[in-house]
């Protein structure tokens, strides 16, 4: 385990306020890594705040393109055997890396596995396991949510001289479309483990639900199209994206639009989605409460 090598790509854009620390989680990792930090054309104190770490990190500046612009230059300059992806407000705990490179390294035959990852965790404990559950995910999972975030991946580098980089047309749904690709070539490991923290803040781009909503179809069609072969989840995805999009709708009091975007689900996919991350009946109490008027 201890033989792969991790580059972290931390993209970053006027985020002064948070750099430092989620730099510093990198830096404190027990397994060591390579830093890059990618400055997507901040016009704050985000440079002055990066100079404490020189020689520490490799620092990369360009004009402002966005996160996945960011992200593609990080990964160009990685020499890692692993990218480890981190937003430049969330924070890693120190064993992170060791622990997910660990879950790694039990399996009989890792070579097939293209990335590993953890959901984000409310509190970080002081030490974690090094046995922790772990499962293969499938494409199954990424039409139903997003089992995984930025933050809490490492990526073989590999994957990308295959599949392309992260594509920039998309916004805040550029992940789902990475994470589609990577699971359509690759097996993909869930480690359930505390590893990561998601800090909550108003100018995250992930809390414009419409938004997302919008970008995640697009996404699924984009799948559909370069991989037919996996059409017999095309109605499950897109019941599934109706889903969100009532959850969008209601958080708008549209409660109209929002009844109409779950029966298109219904019709799509009548039967349950066995969905491990929200309860069973999730959308028939969901139907319930808009029709009885109840946010």
């Amino acid at each position: 385990m201890m033989r792969e090598s991790v580059s972290v790509v931390i993209p970053t854009f006027n985020s002064g306020n948070f750099i430092v620390d989620a730099v510093t989680s990198a830096l404190n990792q027990t397994h060591p890594c390579e830093i890059i930090v990618v400055d997507d054309g901040s016009t704050d104190d985000t440079a002055s705040r990066l100079a404490a770490f020189a020689g520490r990190i490799i620092y990369l500046r360009q004009s402002n393109q966005g996160v996945s612009v960011a992200r593609n230059n990080g990964i160009r300059k990685a020499s890692g055997d692993w990218v480890a992806l981190l937003d430049a407000d969330d924070l890693w705990h120190p064993q992170k890396i060791e622990v997910q490179l660990t879950a790694l390294s039990r399996l009989r035959d890792a070579s097939g596995i293209g990335m590993i990852g953890s959901r984000a965790a409310k509190v970080m404990p002081p030490t974690l396991s090094f046995q922790p559950p772990v499962r293969q995910l499938e494409i199954r999972d990424f039409m139903l949510t997003l089992p995984l975030s930025p933050s809490g991946v490492l990526i073989r580098r590999s994957c990308f001289d295959r599949i392309g980089g992260f594509d920039s047309k998309f916004g805040p749904a550029a992940d789902r479309d990475m994470w589609l690709r990577i699971v359509a070539n690759y097996g993909v490991l869930a480690v359930n483990s505390p590893c990561w923290w998601y800090r909550v803040h108003e100018k995250q781009m992930s809390r414009k639900s419409m938004q997302m909503n919008q970008e995640f179809r697009q996404v699924v069609h984009k799948f559909f199209v370069e991989d037919p072969k996996q059409k017999q989840l095309h109605n499950l995805a897109f019941s599934y994206i109706y889903i969100d999009a009532a959850l969008a709708q209601l958080g708008e009091k549209r409660r109209l639009p929002a009844i109409l975007c779950l029966i298109r689900s219904f019709l799509l996919h009548p039967l349950p989605h066995r969905d491990p991350l929200r309860p069973h009946g999730f959308r028939l109490k969901l139907m319930a409460r808009m029709l009885l008027g109840s946010d």
